[in-house]
């Protein structure tokens, strides 16, 4: 669990550094090689995130070696935000939402296979991925605004990805507050049938 939760933090960590010292490219692939060296030390099969994540700090890495660290950074927003929608997308469409993975840690055994318990994902999932849409749109606009403000840059994933984080927290217990009333309804009914 803690190389686990090591692959998801330290890679941004690594870019955060760097980046902030004005070295775009070499955060982007030290994430990527901090990232990679941690999923190999973790000894269990990688999500979804953590092949996404890999992939924006990889690609990105390779774009400012190609192009240069300062043509690159003003787009990393949007390419870490279409990777990662579209990582998530995959998931759901080969469905296997990619909050699964982090349900099943908090989640009895008992329920992982249950139909309500995917329908949840699924919501969830789905919700992340349209935060990462928006996400990559609102880099998008701070990108062709290069006047604005650095901080806003920096304040845009709080604007993006904390209502996907809120609604992941929220969902599975209203869900369950409405499936349970929705079958004591039924159960209600069945009851006056007989």
């Amino acid at each position: 669990m803690k190389a686990d939760a090591l692959s998801g933090i330290l890679p941004w960590v690594a870019f955060g550094v760097l980046q902030a010292l004005g070295y775009t490219t070499a955060a982007c692939l030290s994430a990527g090689v901090v990232m990679l060296t941690t999923l190999m030390l973790a000894r269990n099969t990688p999500g979804i995130i953590d092949l996404g994540a890999s992939t924006f700090f990889l690609i990105s890495g390779l774009l400012g070696l190609a192009w240069g660290g300062a043509r690159v950074e003003p787009y990393l927003g949007i390419l870490a935000n279409l990777t990662m929608m579209s990582f998530v997308l995959v998931s759901i469409l080969r469905r296997q939402p990619f909050t699964v993975r982090y349900a099943r840690r908090s989640a009895p055994p008992a329920v992982w296979e249950h139909p309500h318990f995917y329908i949840i994902n699924y919501l969830i999932s789905g919700f992340w991925c349209i935060a990462f849409l928006g996400g990559a749109m609102l880099a998008y606009c701070l990108s062709q605004n290069p006047n604005l403000p650095k901080y806003l840059g920096n304040l845009a994933p709080a604007f993006s990805l904390g209502p996907a984080v809120v609604f992941t927290l929220i969902c599975p217990p209203l869900y369950k507050r409405f499936i349970y009333s929705f079958e004591a309804e039924i159960q209600a009914a069945e009851a006056e049938k007989t």
